[in-house]
């Protein structure tokens, strides 16, 4: 082996890396950016639950043009959440905000909150499965925009296919609670 050649590092590691620290300085600051990890997630999570309770469908955002004041508590990034969120899938607008906040507290607790990938999806079908069960209820058809507001677009979509969605509701809606049993 050549003098000026550096030496190999284990796979995966750059060759300054296990000198920088021990292994116990190095697991407290992954525990500390775990726990910096948490505080971004539940403060994402309390704005959004923040912005979905104070959605008020005259605010200015992506979906009403007005020259008045935002009236959302979070400021109008908050209306425009909240818009998106109240559209697509009514109520159940409060999950993602709730997610964040268990996620958070499973970071915080220094236990693993598991695959990103795989969660973010469940979120999304959890989403989608419990809307479309709002729209579905008894009842959900009464007001001028009952499905709407029940269950947003995507449990509009479930209501106006009729009997046919009632079918497919069980197996999406089962899929959609496997999916939030794995996301919390």
């Amino acid at each position: 082996m050549a003098r000026d050649a550096a030496p190999i590092a284990p796979t995966g590691t750059l060759p300054g890396l296990r000198r920088f620290a021990s292994p116990a300085i190095r697991a407290a600051a992954v525990r500390r950016l775990r726990e910096l990890g948490a505080l971004v997630l539940a403060t994402l999570g309390l704005l959004l639950l923040l912005a979905g309770g104070s959605y008020n469908p005259a605010d200015p955002s992506l979906s009403t043009a007005t020259g008045a004041p935002v009236g959302n508590l979070v400021g109008w990034r908050g209306a425009v959440a909240a818009d998106l969120l109240w559209q697509w899938v009514g109520l159940v607008c409060f999950l993602p905000g709730l997610v964040l906040l268990a996620w958070a507290l499973r970071l915080v607790s220094h236990r693993p909150v598991g695959i990103w990938p795989l969660r973010m999806v469940a979120l999304v079908l959890a989403l989608l499965a419990a809307s479309a069960l709002l729209a579905l209820l008894p009842g959900a058809e009464a007001g001028a925009a009952g499905p709407i507001v029940l269950g947003g677009v995507s449990g509009l979509f479930s209501a106006l296919l009729g009997d046919f969605a009632r079918l497919a509701a069980g197996a999406v809606l089962g899929l959609g609670l496997l999916g939030a049993l794995y996301v919390a």
